[in-house]
């Protein structure tokens, strides 16, 4: 059984290395994980379909097309994070109906298409921070009804976006909009957040709050805010 294993993993090596690139390899680890490090330019195919963690960080991937891991059907992480992904296209995270975790920060990224994050029922964590994200079209992260986690800080995300950018997420606890460029936060914006627990507001460029900004936040148990204006 031990040889048959290792025949199996050493087959693996060979097929997921890519091509003209012997220095990249994927290792698949056990419990049906794979790791592809050290100089990836695209993400690799043939990747077994029946693995369930998938780790592509540190690599030099520049986009992420329709459809690129709709044959991973049981995937529940994807780590692309520490890559040069600079566009995402609209279905890139098709047929991923079993994804928790989504790791796509440390890029590139400046704008977020409707349709990027569709058909994610099980999404718990969107990692998207330390990118250059401006524009994001409105309720991008409408349809992800266990999202619990949303990272978006260090980005140069503005007020004119905070409105929809939040709306129809009834399981989220923990909001990053931290080291942004938000000036003023509306009445409303977090509304339809009745579960948040946790709101990273700090190092924005906030001069006006409304009243009545957070009166409809029951659960909420911390509130980061220094280095803005308004509490000066």
């Amino acid at each position: 059984m031990g040889r048959k294993l290792r025949h199996v993993l050493f087959f693996l090596l060979i097929i997921l290395k890519e091509p003209n690139m012997p220095e990249a390899p994927c290792l698949c680890e056990p419990f049906s994980r794979v790791l592809c490090t050290k100089g990836l330019t695209s993400i690799p195919q043939n990747l077994p379909t029946s693995i369930c963690s998938l780790c592509l960080e540190n690599n030099l991937i520049t986009k992420i097309e329709a459809g690129t891991f709709a044959n991973l059907p049981r995937l529940e992480q994807l780590k692309l994070g520490g890559n040069l992904i600079s566009e995402i296209h609209p279905g890139s995270f098709a047929n991923l109906p079993m994804l928790e975790k989504l790791y796509l920060d440390n890029n590139k990224i400046r704008k977020i298409e409707n349709g990027t994050f569709v058909n994610l029922p099980q999404l718990q964590r969107l990692v998207l921070g330390h990118n250059r994200i401006i524009t994001i079209c409105s309720s991008i992260f409408a349809n992800l009804p266990q999202l619990q986690k949303l990272y978006l800080e260090h980005n140069q995300i503005t007020t004119k976006h905070t409105g929809t950018l939040i709306a129809n997420l009834p399981q989220l606890k923990s909001l990053f909009l931290n080291t942004n460029k938000i000036t003023t936060i509306h009445p409303g914006t977090f509304g339809n957040l009745p579960q948040l627990q946790e709101l990273w507001l700090a190092n924005n460029d906030i001069t006006d709050i409304y009243s009545g900004t957070f009166a409809n936040l029951n659960q909420l148990k911390y509130l980061y805010s220094y280095r803005n204006d308004e509490w000066s």
